[in-house]
């Protein structure tokens, strides 16, 4: 139960209606127990890094903590975007972080087998078969150091398994929450609109570019993370095969190349789309189709650099790199299509539906969820 308090303090946002109070609620207790679990992984991983890992190796054992910080961070993602999506209305919101909770299952199973990939060349130095290429890094510590942290891979290593099955459980029990929100929350939306078949199509297409968006972010900033840290581990270590550090030039040419339409135009263009379809404005919306048809440019640069010749630096995580840059090439894509769209029904009323739509959740009481359904996505 959720204190009188707190639900007074949620009735601005929408969420007091009993499925989306549950679908909430939900998402955060998702969010307290896999990140709870997350945590206590991160904490033992690094006590066993830091045991036998030295400053000579590749910087990819390390590495996995960046992995699973960004695992916390979309755990915490995806209770911002189911309460948006409650507060909104926006039934296409919550099926998208619904496909976004399925990325996250994905990667806890990546995790599983990168813990014990790094678990088992500890107990391969041990064993006196430990083969630094596959493992990357090298230990200074001495046999009975190795032999007292290795325990903590174990530990995190459980954690893992722990983590898959709890997160399997609750992307199971899931679509059955957002079946009655969908239905509740769609049928409410309908109601502001009438039967407007081009309202609908209108609300459509809005609510797709709004979501795609959103999810958009996540994305965005954990390709500018992982590329920060990568030449960070670049320059503090030297790989297996002795290649020289970054040199400054070569550095120069990764920012200019990519961090200028990643760090600086991304953003622009997701500010610029959000502004558009909110004020119905063909200015900021040309602005954005510009702006990320520049980005969609950056992304597939990045994901030739993950492979190509230029791909040094990328190295200890090259692999995650290219796959957050093809995610963000679809997103992208996919907010260039919906983003023209909206431009085109910018002159059938755009304005008025939007805003009738936002004048509409403010004033639908949560018993309306007990009148016939309909709805809008339909």
């Amino acid at each position: 139960m959720i204190p009188d308090r707190l639900l007074r303090l949620a009735q601005p946002l929408n969420i007091t209606a009993p499925w989306g109070r549950y679908l909430v609620t939900f998402s955060g207790a998702r969010a307290a127990i896999c990140g709870g679990i997350q945590v206590g992984c991160m904490v033992s991983l690094s006590l066993f890094l830091w045991g036998v890992w030295s400053g000579g190796g590749t910087g990819v054992q390390p590495f996995l903590l960046v992995y699973q910080g960004l695992t916390l961070a979309a755990l915490l993602f995806q209770l911002l975007c189911f309460a948006d999506a409650v507060r909104n209305h926006n039934t296409v919101m919550m099926m998208a972080t619904a496909i976004f909770n399925y990325a996250i299952l994905v990667f806890t199973v990546a995790q599983v087998f990168q813990v014990r990939s790094a678990r088992n060349c500890g107990y391969d130095w041990l064993a006196g078969v430990f083969q630094y290429d596959q493992c990357g890094y090298t230990n200074t510590q001495g046999y009975a150091d190795v032999r007292a942290n290795v325990r903590f891979a174990d530990a995190c290593l459980y954690l893992c398994y722990t983590q898959l099955a709890v997160t399997a459980l609750f992307n199971l029990a899931e679509p059955l929450l957002l079946f009655k929100v969908y239905h509740k929350y769609g049928w409410q939306i309908f109601k502001t609109q009438s039967a407007s078949t081009t309202a609908r199509r209108i609300l459509r297409w809005y609510h797709t570019f709004v979501s795609v968006l959103k999810i958009n972010v996540f994305f965005a900033v954990g390709i500018v993370v992982q590329i920060a840290l990568a030449i960070y581990f670049s320059f503090e270590t030297s790989d297996a095969v002795g290649t020289q550090q970054l040199s400054r030039s070569y550095l120069i040419t990764l920012v200019l190349a990519l961090g200028i339409p990643l760090i600086i135009v991304a953003p622009l263009s997701m500010l610029a789309g959000f502004l558009g379809a909110q004020r119905a404005s063909r200015w900021w919306m040309a602005l954005f189709l510009a702006l990320a048809t520049l980005t969609l440019g950056g992304y597939g640069l990045l994901f030739y650099f993950a492979f190509g010749s230029l791909s040094r630096p990328f190295q200890i995580s090259r692999i995650w790199i290219a796959t957050f840059a093809a995610v963000e090439i679809v997103l992208t894509f996919a907010m260039i299509v919906t983003g023209a769209l909206l431009l085109r029904l910018f002159k059938h009323g755009y304005r008025d539906v939007v805003h009738r739509m936002n004048s509409g959740i403010q004033s639908v009481s949560p018993t309306h969820a007990s009148l016939p359904r309909k709805n809008v996505l339909d």
